[in-house]
């Protein structure tokens, strides 16, 4: 008997048929996710490109407008630029390459002296000092200007050459210029130009050597140079006005020490504060018809006798200090200076600080300003005539015949401070040869 096998067979193709028409199925459904992901891939790039483009502007726009970054631990950084009007107004830049300050200060001194006004006292009152300053930093190089307003210059008669040549015979000879209160009160302080390099730095130095011309302090005396904001008293001692050099056009160079040290040296002339500034103003041709001979120290030709100024001086002076200890609370501090200064054959007409010493030794009362010495003209440049010393051809200089004019003078200082938290002393000594 035969069989007949095709339900099975007919069973088998149905089942073969179905799992075609799944596998078909979880194909397109493979091929449709894989599309979503890629469209999902393509767009997040979109994205991440589009972020990346905005974070680099908004790096690009915080650079140009120069936004300030906060940092987690040191807070914001400071500014390019600093302005301060603490002390005038300061405009410095962060790495204090460059700064530019204008200053200034305003003394309004007053006193009144009982009893007579035939004393030599008076009550007065007036500016002490009335001063503008500039000062600023281009590194390498540095400045500073001062001007006072303070008083205007007051000049006697006989420093105006027209007047003082009205005078004609006896008379012209035997005539002696004030001295009192005849210089320059207002006027120039400082007015020099510095350069700093970096390139002149050494292991034993805590800044670079420095260099200084113009109107500037010579480094002598302690007290001297100390400026009026920082002194203790409100004037200076009368030794250190007498002897310390103050202000003079020169140059000059100096140097800090890693240990406490300072050295400073400069040659120097003519100043602003001088009697004259410009001594050299009369020629032999018009001195008068006595001229003396005088072949002695100083101008080595016939007509030498400048009675109005003349030649400029000039002046070599240096200071070295050392401070061995030095902390918040204590401090010990030496100084030395000398100072040499040749007065060529200038006279107190322009140099009276030195050709007349203590000429500007005054009342410590500054603003009464009475003058308590009266030395006359020690220049070996100068006449002075008295009867016994003319002849009938001839008007000798008494102090050359003496031989006691000034030729040069020396100079010594010695200074001393001593601080110990809220204690303090200073002292000097001088000495001019």
């Amino acid at each position: 008997m035969i069989k007949k096998p095709i339900p099975a067979t007919i069973a088998l193709c149905a089942v073969l048929a179905s799992s075609a028409a799944n596998a078909a199925t979880d194909v397109n459904a493979i091929e449709s996710r894989l599309r979503a992901l890629e469209a999902e891939i393509a767009k997040l790039r979109k994205e991440a490109k589009e972020a990346k483009a905005q974070a680099a502007a908004a790096a690009k726009a915080t650079n140009v407008a120069n936004a300030v970054v906060v940092k987690a631990d040191n807070g914001p950084p400071p500014p390019p630029v600093f302005v301060s009007l603490k002390s005038g107004l300061l405009v410095e830049t962060e790495d204090r390459a460059f700064s530019f300050k204008i200053g200034g200060r305003l003394f309004v001194d007053g006193a009144a002296a009982a009893g007579s006004p035939g004393n030599g006292f008076q009550g007065n009152v007036g500016f002490g000092q009335a001063r503008l300053e500039v000062e600023g930093r281009m590194k390498p190089w540095f400045y500073k200007m001062q001007y006072d307003f303070a008083n205007p210059t007051v000049q006697l008669w006989n420093t105006n050459l027209p007047n003082a040549n009205t005078l004609t015979g006896l008379a012209f000879w035997s005539r002696n210029y004030v001295t009192d209160r005849n210089f320059l009160w207002g006027g120039w302080r400082d007015a020099y130009i510095g350069l700093q390099d970096p390139r002149l730095s050494a292991p034993w130095l805590t800044e670079p050597v420095y260099f200084k011309i113009g109107s500037q302090w010579e480094s002598f005396s302690l007290e001297g140079i100390t400026s009026s904001k920082f002194r203790d008293l409100i004037e200076r001692p009368l030794a250190v006005d007498a002897f310390a050099p103050a202000r003079h056009i020169g140059a000059a160079v100096g140097m800090i020490g890693r240990d406490n040290w300072t050295a400073h040296f400069g040659i120097y002339s003519l100043s602003f504060q001088d009697l004259n500034t410009r001594p050299v103003n009369t020629s032999s041709g018009n001195i008068g018809p006595i001229v003396p001979a005088y072949s002695g120290y100083g101008v080595r030709n016939a007509n030498w006798w400048q009675p109005w100024g003349g030649g400029a001086y000039w002046e070599a002076t240096g200071r070295a200090t050392w401070a061995p200890i030095l902390d918040e609370h204590r401090l010990v501090h030496i100084g030395v200076a000398g100072s040499y200064h040749q007065p060529n054959n200038a006279t107190a007409y322009s140099d009276d600080r030195n050709s007349a010493p203590g000429n500007r030794s005054a009342s410590e009362a500054n603003v009464l300003w009475t003058n308590l010495l009266g030395t006359p003209d020690l220049s070996c440049g100068r006449f002075l005539q008295p009867t016994v010393f003319q002849t009938a051809g001839t008007v000798l200089n008494q102090y050359n015949a003496a031989g006691n004019c000034i030729k040069d003078i020396e100079k010594l200082d010695l200074e001393a401070a001593l601080s110990y938290n809220n204690f303090f002393v200073q002292g000097e000594w001088l000495v001019a040869n």
